[in-house]
C-alpha cells in the first residue's frame, strides 16, 4: 500500500496590532486555507484588548500568545519572539492582522519553496479593497 507522505508542518503566525473590523475575515482566510498540515498562531502585539474572543470565535483550535506585561512590542519583536517559541515547524508563515491570502496562498508558497529550494518566499500583494 503506497501512501503519501505527510506534509511538512507549517505554522501560520498572525501578529495582531489593535486588528480592527477586518480581523475576523484576515483569521478565516488563514483558516481556511487547503494546506494539509498547518496550525495558527496568533501573537497579540499591542496587548490593550484582548482578541481571544475574537480569535475563539473564527479559530477555535488556534493558539494565542499574549505580551506578559500587557505591552505589546509591535510585529519585529513578536515575529523574532516566534523563532523561540515555535518549534517543530518546516515552515513560518508571517501575516499582520489584515492580510487575506487565497485559499491555495501557504500551499503554493511551500511547493515553490520546495521545488526551488528558496529559504524565503512571499505571495503577491494586492490591495483589500482593490485586490485586481
Amino acid at each position: 500500500m503506497d501512501q503519501q507522505p505527510s506534509a511538512p508542518p507549517l505554522v501560520a503566525v498572525v501578529v495582531a496590532d489593535a486588528p480592527g473590523e477586518w480581523f475576523e475575515e484576515a483569521l478565516q482566510a488563514v483558516g481556511n486555507q487547503d494546506y494539509p498540515n498547518q496550525s495558527v498562531l496568533v501573537i497579540d502585539s499591542a496587548g490593550s484588548d484582548d482578541p481571544g474572543p475574537r480569535v475563539a470565535g473564527v479559530l477555535p483550535d488556534a493558539f494565542l500568545r499574549r505580551p506578559p506585561s500587557g505591552r505589546g512590542a509591535g510585529f519585529a519583536s513578536a515575529a523574532n519572539d516566534v523563532l523561540k517559541i515555535v518549534q517543530g515547524a518546516a515552515f513560518l508563515v508571517f501575516c499582520h492582522d489584515d492580510v487575506a491570502p487565497e485559499p491555495d496562498a501557504l500551499r503554493l508558497m511551500v511547493e515553490e519553496s520546495i521545488r526551488s529550494n528558496a529559504g524565503i518566499v512571499a505571495p503577491k500583494l494586492v490591495d483589500w479593497d482593490r485586490p485586481d
